[in-house]
């Protein structure tokens, strides 16, 4: 009971058994070496009075400060929690329980650590003031204890040169270090690492692991990517190491979302035997097993029951004593509410419903997360404790010295005072960065990095020829030449050249900072005032903006474009970045909306790094590119990224790395975050150095990474990267972006010119409109192919376009949303004759012709006619293409299967040999396919699937139709599907019992009519029309017989129910008497037997239990024209795949060459079903076409299975 008691001193309210535990067994620890201390004993009381009570009192005070819990931790797990919760029906935030409750920063950490001599000792963290005799933090200043020693002791310390008011920050480096040997037990004191910048701080964090690993306390450190947990274990490991004697004391694994619980063991057995060598050469040198990002793996529970339960398996697990292990953890920590609003409002980065995805932390969507992590097991809680954050002057002390090391490595010149204006600069800039509120606030010393590499890079341009440098000058000017104020030119002309050094770091600055911001302006006014002689600047923030300007023009100048595309400021950017990261291997990641230039930047660049034999000079001089694309899709699996990865390391292999690089190509990477396999968690260790788990780092496997999407990726990875970031073009770029778009024709611009602004703006209005109906329906791609349409117009006619004209461009590339009326929209803003005479280059604008021109290609010059989807509400619009709208003898139809154990494309070609060709991805490969110019693809899609489900950049790379049947008839059709609606309608309408009256009230056509939809009416009119063989001249005079024939129709789908309702003889008669709607044997018979119908095939619905084999064979008997193995049941559930069911078909048709054969598939639930539904429709047709020489009947019947109360949703009229 008294140890009991003892626990009130540890600090933790409720603490756990295992937090006494490691309170008890650092404080014993401590108070071992306090026994032994002749310092602390009896015999040092008459020297050092009350020394003993300080050192004790300060030895309870560490101890309490290592055995905190960081995390808010409740007795119940999260999950447990949101179990809880769950049951109750209250929504839980789990990522609650996972946050900071203690923070590095705000905490005192005041540390007395006996030296392995057992009787000296170190202080650090903490003064004590001599007048009061308070314990003071050195960070915050607070007082942690009250006179904890006398003035006194005071006295007798500083007469034994124990300074109680040092300052650890103003020691010399090699007093620091001589100090850290000292508590680590170092006898040959050296300096493993002169780059690394030690600080109380980081000093403070080295010790604390070293002495939980001395008290065998589990360490598991939480902090943000970049904020220096790797490089500071790295130090300490290395601190350990002989002067000049490489031992491997660090065993790194880089944990991701596809590391399995076998390669978590089988790097802990490698760990173990490196310790057991390391043992016998160093007795007292501890060998770290470091695991990064930790809780990225579902295996968390592994390391868990490694580090806390000691066991592997359940099995008690002994590992070697000096191997120690660490695991560093991503925050806990959701994206602000206004990102999120603005990710679900664009439809980007949310392919799957946040609340359908299963990939989620407790009810919270992984993609609200910042970093994708998994739940730490509750054990492993109290043990977290917080890394802190990278304080702003010991930032600064580290950047300095990396700028330091690159003049020293003579990668930047030595030039008086530019260490300290450079590492001005490169903290102001990273100060900028962590004040912004989106991705970009996400920095550590890598960006510094980088930003150096960069500037060394463009520093070498200067000297190898200076080409690059030269076409800048060459810009300068171009602007002059383009200006009409002889002013401004002479004054252009006063303006000294910025010299190279600047340029470099301009141009460096531009790469790892301004590229990914929104806010560019305030950043480049921010770090303009830091540009100090050396690096100096004429005319502040605006030189910085011409000099990225210059140098992307410079670039893109250089290249071959093809006619129509706008040398606009997304396409400059993307090349110039896409260039400058290849060259240095640097991994880019590049973001922005649907039509923001990526992957047409992409294949410019492909096509002009080609080393030596690049068509421009510039060009020849950097190296050249092997691009391997893989597409990313929800369906993507890490083996296909990482075998991207090695399918590159493979082409750099042999090869002068110094003149060839190797690109892996991720597109729409973003969309690889629905996918369940996590393919995108085995990015890290591949972007840092090209290999994964066990692989050893290669200079070969180092490859270039462009990763492309449509929103941002969470911080760890793109820290590990530079971001570029493009965001929705002004009103200015718009204009700027058309004109480049016009500019090959002067005549044509001339014309177009006054409705460009007019039309941007109109873009502008009916997107926001758009967007808050449905999601980002319409995009840069529309406008910019509205703009090229236009040019079309205006190039053939030599004309000024008509509103015709312009209402055909708008229509062809604002379609889609019913409740949009586009034209409406654009003719506020456009001042045009609406009403002008006609000319004979007018377009036809009928919903029919606009989707014909589409498919013809019309109205396009020297440009690619975009590809056409087509939503509809049901799949009879596939077969109005089929059969009605078009003429196609070599139509291809693939229908996507719904089966259940069985997405993007980008429309620019390459031109090699005067042949197209479009990089396809199968599998894990893309490979070149040469695309026919007249190829076209027409994508068919339900409405509201388009609308929820198809991600935005494909729906922004087609021209948009509704096609419904209403759309395809004419007027006098249509008045006669009007005619046909009302009487549907007033079919539901009659008198009924009143016991009835509240049913009938809610009524609705689907429930008389099973499977009716809205374009039911419609399809019966024209099947009607073309039976009776009726034109437009004769329809008035058929209008009886055909709306007759109609109804009859109509009549076969009603249910029995509603026609036994409608209490009228004559329908009564025709339904149950001549339709034969008893029983489906009775019908087959009617229809086979006595009307000798050839090939018939039906669908019927029933609510009754489907067909069985006994009730197939009894009915062969009644039909004299069918045997019974000419018979076929199949239940469209029991097939897995499409290919199963094909086959099933294919071999029961090949019998009917002679015999005649009835097949009957059924399908039960078919208001759940219709997708499979429609999937086997479209097979049996298929199958039924391509049986050659027929000669007997082939009968198909679909029987569906409607549950009563499900008819109206059920919407399968065929």
């Amino acid at each position: 009971m008294p140890c009991l008691g003892c626990s009130t001193h540890c600090g933790i309210k409720d603490p756990s058994w295992s937090e006494l535990s490691h309170f008890v067994s650092f404080l014993s620890r401590q108070l071992e070496d306090f026994e032994s201390s002749a310092f602390c004993s009896v015999a040092a009381q008459e020297d050092l009075p009350g020394f003993s009570n300080f050192v004790l009192t300060c030895l309870i005070q560490m101890s309490r400060d290592f055995a905190t819990r960081s995390l808010v931790v409740s007795e119940e797990t999260p999950m447990q929690m949101l179990q809880r919760h769950e049951q109750k029906d209250i929504d839980v935030d789990v990522i609650q329980q996972y946050q900071m409750r203690r923070t590095w920063e705000t905490s005192p950490h005041p540390y007395l650590f006996f030296n392995p001599d057992h009787h000296s000792m170190t202080f650090l963290g903490f003064n004590i003031e001599r007048r009061s005799g308070n314990l003071i933090d050195h960070q915050t200043r607070t007082v942690l204890e009250q006179e904890i020693i006398t003035p006194n002791l005071f006295d007798a310390l500083e007469r034994n040169s124990v300074n109680l008011a040092e300052n650890f920050d103003s020691l010399q480096r090699g007093q620091k270090i001589e100090k850290l040997c000292q508590v680590m037990g170092l006898e040959l004191v050296h300096d493993p690492d002169e780059t690394y910048e030690l600080t109380t701080d980081n000093v403070k964090k080295i010790l604390a692991i070293y002495m939980r690993f001395r008290c065998d306390i589990p360490v598991i450190i939480m902090g943000e990517t970049g904020c220096g947990k790797t490089r500071l274990v790295k130090f300490m490991c290395s601190l350990q190491q002989p002067p000049g004697v490489n031992v491997e004391n660090m065993i790194l694994m880089k944990v991701h979302g596809g590391t399995k619980p076998s390669d978590i063991v089988s790097k802990v057995r490698d760990a173990e035997n490196i310790a057991s060598r390391n043992t016998e050469k160093y007795p007292n040198m501890f060998t770290v097993l470091f695991f990064d990002e930790a809780n990225t793996t579902e295996a968390i529970g592994v390391l868990k029951e490694m580090m806390c339960d000691k066991s592997l398996d359940g099995k008690p697990m002994k590992l070697n004593q000096s191997l120690k292990i660490i695991a560093a953890c991503n925050p806990y920590r959701k994206h602000s509410d206004e990102l999120i609003k603005r990710l679900e409002q664009a439809g980007l980065g949310y392919h799957v419903d946040a609340s359908k995805t299963a990939d989620t932390i407790g009810s919270v969507p992984m993609r609200r997360l910042v970093y994708r992590v998994q739940p730490l097991p509750q054990s492993m809680l109290p043990l977290v404790w917080d890394f802190g954050q990278l304080k702003a002057d010991v930032e600064k002390m580290y950047i300095r010295q990396m700028v330091i090391r690159y003049i020293r490595n003579k990668e930047l010149p030595s030039l008086p005072n530019l260490d300290e204006v450079l590492s001005d600069i490169l903290t102001a800039s990273q100060d900028f960065m962590r004040k912004q509120k989106d991705e970009c606030s996400f920095v550590s010393l890598r960006d510094v990095e980088r930003t150096l590499q960069v500037m060394s890079w463009f520093k070498q341009q200067s000297q190898t020829q200076n080409l690059l440098f030269r076409k800048m000058t060459q810009q300068r000017g171009k602007d002059d030449l383009d200006s009409d104020d002889d002013d401004e030119i002479q004054e252009n002309e006063q303006h000294q050249q910025v010299d190279d050094v600047t340029r470099a770091l301009i141009l460096a600055i531009g790469v790892s900072y301004h590229a990914c911001l929104k806010n560019r302006d305030e950043y480049r006014e921010t770090v303009a005032s830091y540009f100090k002689s050396p690096l100096t600047l004429k005319r502040g923030a605006v030189e910085i903006e011409e000099e990225i300007l210059k140098c992307q023009s410079a670039f893109l100048d250089s290249v071959k474009l093809a006619p129509n595309i706008a040398r606009n400021q997304a396409l400059k950017e993307n090349v110039f970045m896409m260039i400058v990261c290849i060259e240095m291997r640097i991994p880019m990641f590049l973001v922005g909306k649907p039509g923001s230039s990526k992957s047409l930047a992409k294949t410019i660049v492909a096509d002009a790094m080609q080393g030596n034999a690049a068509q421009d000079e510039l060009f020849k001089k950097y190296k050249q590119v092997q691009m391997i694309s893989y597409q990313c899709s929800p369906l993507s699996v890490p083996e296909g990224i990482i075998g991207a990865f090695r399918q590159c390391a493979a082409f750099q292999m042999g090869k002068n790395l110094n003149r060839f690089v190797s690109v892996v190509v991720l597109d729409e990477v973003g969309l690889a975050e629905d996918s369940p396999r996590m393919p995108l968690k085995t990015l890290h260790p591949l972007l840092e150095d090209g290999c994964i788990d066990d692989e050893q780092p290669e200079t070969h496997k180092k490859v270039a990474f462009i990763g492309i999407s449509n929103w941002a990726l969470d911080p760890a990875k793109m820290n590990r990267g530079i971001l570029v970031q493009r965001d929705v073009p002004d009103i200015t770029e718009l204009i700027e972006s058309a004109e480049g778009i016009c500019c090959t024709n002067k005549d044509v611009l001339e014309c177009i010119k006054p409705f460009i602004q007019p039309l941007a703006e109109s873009y502008i209005d009916l997107f926001q409109v758009a967007s808050g109906e449905m999601r980002e329906f319409f995009g840069l791609r529309d406008f910019y192919s509205l703009i090229k349409m236009l040019f079309a117009f205006v190039s053939r006619s030599e004309k000024k376009p008509t509103w015709l004209q312009l209402q055909h461009c708008i229509l062809r590339n604002f379609g889609g949303l019913e409740n949009i009326k586009p034209v409406d929209i654009f003719c506020k803003k456009l001042i045009v004759d609406r009403y002008e005479q006609q000319r004979e280059d007018d377009p036809d604008n009928s919903p029919s012709e606009l989707i014909n021109a589409c498919l013809r290609g019309d109205n396009i010059q020297n440009s690619e006619t975009r590809y056409l989807l087509l939503l509809t509400e049901n799949y009879g619009a596939l077969t109005i293409l089929q059969q009605e709208m078009f003429t196609m003898k070599n139509a291809v139809v693939l229908f996507g299967s719904s089966f259940p154990s069985d997405q993007e494309y980008t429309q620019y070609y390459v031109e090699f040999g005067g042949e197209r060709y479009v990089d396809l991805g199968l599998g894990t490969h893309r490979v070149k396919c040469r695309v026919h110019k007249q190829f076209r693809l027409i994508v068919v899609a339900e409405k509201q699937i388009v609308y929820d489900k198809f991600p935005i950049p494909l729906i922004n790379r087609l021209e948009k139709h509704f096609l419904s049947l209403k759309t395809m008839l004419t007027p006098s059709h249509l008045q006669l599907t009007v005619k046909l609606q009302e009487w549907a309608l007033q079919f539901c309408k009659d008198k009924v019992p009143m016991h009835l009256k509240q049913r009938k009230e809610t009524k609705k056509v689907g429930d008389a009519f099973i499977g009716y939809h809205a374009d039911a009416c419609a399809a019966i009119i024209r099947h009607a029309c073309q039976k009776k063989n009726c034109s437009e001249e004769n329809i008035a005079e058929l209008e009886k017989e055909i709306l007759d024939f109609s109804k009859d129709v109509l009549l076969l789908c009603a249910s029995p129910v509603a026609v036994l309702l409608r209490d009228d003889k004559t329908i009564f008669v025709k339904y149950f008497i001549d339709q034969h709607h008893d029983n489906i044997f009775d019908y087959l018979h009617f229809k086979i037997e006595n009307q000798k119908e050839a090939n018939l095939y039906v669908q019927i619905t029933t609510h009754s239990k489907l067909l069985s084999h006994a009730d197939v064979d009894m009915f062969c008997k009644s039909i004299s024209s069918l045997q019974r193995e000419h018979v076929l049941l199949m239940t469209l559930q029991s097939f897995d795949t499409e290919q199963q069911f094909s086959r099933k078909l294919r071999s029961f048709f090949r019998q009917g060459h002679t015999a005649d054969l009835l097949l009957i598939v059924q399908c039960d639930s078919g208001d759940a079903n219709e997708n499979l539904l429609a999937c086997a429709r479209y097979n049996i047709q298929r199958e039924l076409q391509q049986i050659p020489d027929k000669i007997a009947n082939i009968h198909v019947v679909l029987l569906i299975q409607v549950p009563g109360i499900a008819c109206r949703r059920f919407t399968g009229f065929q």
